[in-house]
């Protein structure tokens, strides 16, 4: 049986290829395969997702803080609105599924 754990897109930048590629051995070393789920589409990214055995949300910008109730902060990086309302979503459902 192959497990298959689901990542969303963290970009392509340099520092995100270098991250992914520390995900994607670390994964594959436990014995399980990635699957990269692209956002641009909510709720097929989390229909992707959910076909997948695992969730690895990794970190990334900082979270929009309305999603909290908080204003933004002068000190606070730039969020990635993308990211942010996906993996909220995603998450929910993994929840919900009780995986």
């Amino acid at each position: 049986m192959n497990i298959t754990i689901a990542i969303p897109q963290m970009g392509t930048d340099l520092f995100r290829k270098y991250m992914k590629s520390k995900y994607v051995r670390s994964i594959e070393r436990a014995g399980a395969e990635v699957r990269w789920i692209e956002l641009e589409d909510t709720s097929c990214a989390v229909a992707e997702a959910l076909a997948c055995d695992g969730l690895l949300l990794p970190g990334g910008a900082d979270i929009e803080l309305s999603f909290y109730g908080e204003k933004r902060d002068e000190k606070c990086g730039k969020p990635n609105e993308l990211r942010d309302k996906s993996e909220f979503e995603i998450y929910g459902a993994f929840v919900k599924t009780e995986k």
